[in-house]
């Protein structure tokens, strides 16, 4: 197995052990947000006090309010629980099967949102390590 080889297999094997669940409910329609096998339910930004979210069309309207329930694993182990209510304030349609939602927290717990996005941001950083090590040294 040469060391590409390893580093693929090292890149895999993170991207399986680090795991971001996402649960939505509509608030206002009283309605559990329940996304399709081919199209999960994703982050796409972090904002200050809000996200941007990949959802399933035909479930949500700007203006909206929402309960969000965001889980971080590692190993199969949760090591970070984030809750709030959130207002939808814009959707736009995509080239795929979901809607780009962008929402402002109403309720929510500042400390545990600055934690997960800094555990987020340094796995995305340790990701990109384990791929410029297999893209190789930069000549320059």
């Amino acid at each position: 197995m040469t060391s590409e080889d390893d580093v693929a297999k090292k890149i895999a094997e993170y991207c399986k052990s680090f795991e971001i669940k996402v649960d939505v409910k509509n608030i206002t329609s009283s309605r559990n947000i329940i996304p399709k096998q081919e199209s999960p339910i994703s982050i796409s930004e972090f904002l200050e006090k809000g996200m941007v979210l990949y959802l399933p069309p035909l479930t949500c309207s700007q203006g909206h309010q929402l309960m969000l329930d965001i889980e971080l694993h590692e190993a199969n182990e949760k090591i970070l629980a984030f809750n709030s209510t959130a207002k939808i304030l814009s959707i736009e349609s995509t080239d795929s099967d979901l809607i780009r939602v962008s929402v402002k927290f109403a309720q929510f717990d500042p400390f545990i949102w600055k934690k997960l996005q800094r555990i987020y941001s340094e796995s995305q950083e340790k990701l990109q390590v384990l791929l410029g090590s297999l893209k190789g040294p930069k000549n320059g």
